[in-house]
């Protein structure tokens, strides 16, 4: 059975926009009408690129104002903006009555759809999954964390952070509570409860989301995420054949500090380097050193394949390319889900965590894990491409396909069966 498929991931963030596209694409190709919906920074342009797709442009909160949420302690968002958001989503699904919404954490969709009583296939990192981690959380190095980490000691910080974090998620959905009652659906404790669906597909292996047994509405699939299409550089053998060659990337996320910290130290090196940007920050000409090149966007993979080392703020999409080319990271964390997933990354040699605050408090530390992680480069590989090895199995973007079809069918097969009793009972009393 075919259906219409509606996807509304944060639209603003590159992650969540991309792993929609790949997997709409998918859909498309197996015959199911695939709309896209959110803010147009990529979403438009690639339904021009693919005219199969459908586009509907709806308000986002924009990645800048979502990042200080997501990195404060007393932030939330501007409630009015949510209203608004639910409004256009309301007459969005009022006009495309769609079989079901594929959600990527755009948290007001969660509710507009309920509304509506549209199912909802949500995407989700597996960090995300704390009730079901297999390993408790650690205190956070990252802001808010960083600066209570320091006043209290790492020990206290183990038993006060944690359990701050999980206070934390039950303040920040205040503003979505009102919505709930606002249009009369059932209360949500915290966030997590908030973006479930009646269909979850965790986009991460288990290696790196490691989580205690699942519902039944769980589904892992494994990582998905895009990278643009463009064919290798002309330039990119001459530039990378004087090693080591470091790549920076930091997604559509990345700190403007942490651009130039980076930039800075790099800059003081004996070494090539790539730096992307895409399209955040602007460097002046006199800005960038001579060692150093700098574009909007490369296709990561194969740059990271001619890398000797990755920095990256540790984003999923970049982490899993990163294993993918068996080169190993040095991780800049800028929030808790980055450095979640930097844990697993450094627990299994494969790479370096830090975290922003202490990369901007100590100007010796991130030259310094260049370095060590340079010497050491070789056992660091090693490990990563244990992880490339265990990873190749994967097909995300195939698999979650085939469990949103598997899920569309089910749903429609009991449409049809309900609205064939229905007529048979109406017939009968009409006979």
């Amino acid at each position: 059975m075919k259906g219409r498929i509606l996807f509304a991931p944060a639209s603003t963030v590159l992650a969540h926009a991309g792993r929609c596209l790949m997997i709409a694409r998918e859909l498309n190709r197996r015959g199911h009408r695939v709309l896209l919906a959110g803010a147009a920074r990529f979403l438009r342009e690639w339904a021009l690129q693919d005219p199969r797709l459908g586009y509907i442009e709806l308000p986002d909160i924009p990645a800048g104002e979502g990042l200080r949420i997501l990195r404060s302690l007393w932030k939330r968002p501007d409630e009015r903006w949510l209203q608004a958001h639910v409004r256009a989503e309301l007459e969005l699904l009022d006009r495309v009555r769609p079989d079901l919404v594929v959600v990527d954490f755009r948290l007001t969709m969660f509710i507009s759809a309920r509304a509506r009583r549209i199912p909802i296939v949500s995407l989700l990192g597996g960090r995300w999954l704390y009730p079901y981690a297999a390993k408790p959380y650690r205190a956070f190095r990252t802001a808010p964390a960083f600066w209570v980490r320091r006043l209290l000691g790492e020990r206290i910080s183990d038993v006060v952070i944690p359990w701050g974090f999980r206070w934390l998620l039950r303040y920040k959905i205040r503003p979505y509570r009102r919505l709930l009652a606002y249009y009369g659906l059932e209360p949500k404790r915290d966030l997590w409860e908030l973006f479930l669906g009646d269909l979850n597909l965790v986009l991460d292996s288990e290696l790196l989301a490691p989580t205690r047994p699942l519902p039944e509405n769980f589904v892992r699939v494994g990582p998905v995420h895009w990278e643009p299409s463009s064919p290798e550089p002309e330039w990119l053998v001459e530039w990378t054949s004087r090693r080591p060659v470091i790549y920076v990337t930091l997604g559509s996320t990345g700190h403007p500090q942490l651009f130039r910290r980076v930039l800075e130290v790099l800059g003081r090196t004996p070494y090539r380097v790539l730096m992307t940007t895409g399209g955040q920050i602007c460097f002046a000409p006199e800005e960038i050193p001579e060692n150093v090149r700098v574009e909007a966007f490369l296709p990561g993979r194969l740059v990271m394949e001619r890398s000797d080392l990755v920095i990256c703020h540790g984003g999923a999409g970049t982490i899993y390319q990163a294993i993918a080319a068996g080169t190993p990271c040095l991780i800049v964390a800028t929030h808790f889900e980055q450095e979640l997933l930097g844990q697993e990354i450094e627990e299994r040699g494969a790479g370096r965590l830090l975290a922003l605050p202490e990369v901007l408090a100590d100007e010796t530390r991130l030259p310094q894990t260049l370095e060590e992680m340079l010497r050491h480069r070789d056992a660091y590989a090693q490990n990563m491409q244990k992880l490339r090895h265990a990873h190749r199995a994967f097909d995300g973007v195939k698999a979650a396909a085939a469990a949103i079809e598997a899920f569309l069918n089910d749903r429609l097969r009991n449409c049809e069966s309900v609205g064939a009793t229905a007529r048979l009972v109406l017939g009968t009393e009409g006979g």
